[in-house]
């Protein structure tokens, strides 16, 4: 399994295939954690990185109940998480001087989801993909 720390150099590994300058040196701010800030075409993406695991034998034979639910846990924890960064994004522009913040939840365990801002680890070559179209 993928800890925390190694799922955020992954994520950077990505980002920075595609162009974004990954800044190492915004960690943290006022007491705040931002775990991936990058910055491409005068904008700064935060990058929110979710390692959240659910174990597949918890399922049981109601699987596909089970995997609903799961995901609206996700998704509201994650909807959560991006007001969050929004209620927050005052600190990265004055951190790094740009006026317009992207925030976005990576998700480790991939959820459906009607939101643009929540991307599946395992879909975000192709989300990057597209956002250069």
């Amino acid at each position: 399994m993928v800890n925390g720390k190694n799922f955020e150099k992954e994520v950077k590994k990505v980002l920075a295939e595609f162009g974004y300058g990954v800044r190492c040196d915004v960690k943290r701010i006022n007491r705040k954690e931002f775990d991936v800030v990058c910055v491409k075409n005068d904008c700064i993406y935060n990058f929110q990185c979710k390692n959240n695991s659910v174990s597949v034998s918890l399922q049981g034979e109601d699987w596909f109940r089970w995997t609903c639910s799961a995901t609206r846990r996700l998704n509201r924890y994650y909807e959560k998480e991006l007001s969050k960064e929004d209620n927050r994004e005052n600190l990265l522009k004055n951190k790094i001087g740009l006026d317009t913040v992207r925030s976005f939840v990576i998700s480790r365990f991939p959820v459906i989801s009607n939101n643009s801002r929540i991307i599946n680890f395992n879909g975000l070559r192709k989300y990057l993909f597209m956002m250069e179209m």
